[in-house]
């Protein structure tokens, strides 16, 4: 008699003996326990560079932090500044009107003086000079205080956001800290 191939004693397609069936149930689950080991040995070191880059951004943001307290005593110079470039300007500024007064004056005393007029013509002339290097100079002076004034309009307005990017970046440093503490985070 001949049996087909499969076939049991009594001629008909069996099943697997059930030795067969648990060895390939467990070279199964041995592989899949391979693939796992392995996907968590590359999860585990995704986990470490992301704590070493953590590392790194706190560190950033306690740099940030500290930069973020230099910015009032800066911004109080500016303001200091400004103000004392305006006052020189407005000094000059009456400077030059009296220059200008007593550059007429020169003038109208050298007219009615005629005859002893050339020493005191060149210095009415020389006088005359000086205020037109002080009327250049104060444009100058004017254009300097009003890109002071700009430069002040700017650090005002740069202010507020310096305060809140601190404010962010402290915040910022807080949750990075609490992220610390939590087990596994540094």
């Amino acid at each position: 008699m001949t049996t087909a191939a499969g076939a049991g004693p009594d001629g008909r397609a069996g099943l697997a003996p059930s030795w067969l069936v648990a060895a390939v149930a467990a070279v199964g689950m041995l592989a899949a326990l391979l693939v796992l080991t392995a996907d968590l040995g590359g999860t585990a070191g995704g986990l470490r560079r992301g704590v070493g880059g953590m590392g790194r951004l706190i560190a950033v943001n306690d740099d940030a932090v500290a930069s973020a307290g230099a910015v009032a005593p800066a911004r109080l110079a500016l303001d200091l500044g400004a103000a004392e470039v305006a006052a020189m300007a407005q000094s000059l500024v009456g400077g030059v009107a009296a220059l200008d007064r007593l550059n007429a004056d020169l003038a109208a005393l050298s007219a009615s003086l005629g005859a002893a007029g050339e020493g005191l013509g060149s210095t009415v002339g020389a006088v005359g000079a000086t205020a037109g290097a002080v009327r250049d100079a104060e444009a100058s002076l004017a254009r300097t205080a009003d890109l002071s004034a700009q430069a002040d309009d700017g650090v005002r307005a740069l202010g507020p956001l310096l305060d809140e990017t601190a404010a962010r970046a402290a915040s910022l440093e807080r949750k990075l800290r609490i992220l610390r503490i939590i087990p596994g985070g540094a």
